[in-house]
């Protein structure tokens, strides 16, 4: 694997790891701000398991190297459907969440790492493809 692709996977999975940590970021702060409401709870779970599921994506990254495109594609489908989620969830009224007007620190963060995420996985992926060619046919 060549030096700028070594570092652009320590990356990429860098930053699925620091948007995990903005997640559950994000679902403690739901908790402090109060649980008592039904869409607030709905939030905690979506922010914990979206948490959740970055931290063995980071690892599968780190592990897999360039192996699979299976981690690239999965964090490729994970963020633009939180984009898309967010987006939506400011432009018309979710039945759970309602209409959010806010843009936090935490919204805009996560929007950039998740971006980030999506262009360096969508680099990656053509690499991979070239470096899989090469071992199976040589050429």
């Amino acid at each position: 694997m060549k030096g700028s692709t070594r570092i652009l996977v320590f990356l990429v999975s860098t930053l699925v790891f620091l948007t995990a940590l903005v997640y559950f970021l994000a679902a403690y702060s739901e908790y402090i701000d109060g649980i008592s409401d039904h869409g607030a709870q709905i939030e905690i779970m979506l922010f914990s398991v979206v948490g959740i599921a970055h931290v063995p994506l980071a690892i599968w990254m780190l592990r897999n190297k360039m192996n699979s495109r299976a981690p690239y594609v999965i964090s490729i489908i994970i963020s633009l459907a939180l984009i898309g989620l967010y987006g939506l969830a400011r432009i018309t009224i979710l039945p759970i969440v309602g209409l959010e007007s806010s843009f936090g620190e935490i919204d805009i963060i996560s929007k950039i790492l998740q971006a980030s995420i999506v262009v360096i996985s969508l680099f990656l992926l053509p690499e991979l493809r070239r470096r899989q060619s090469y071992e199976i046919h040589g050429t």
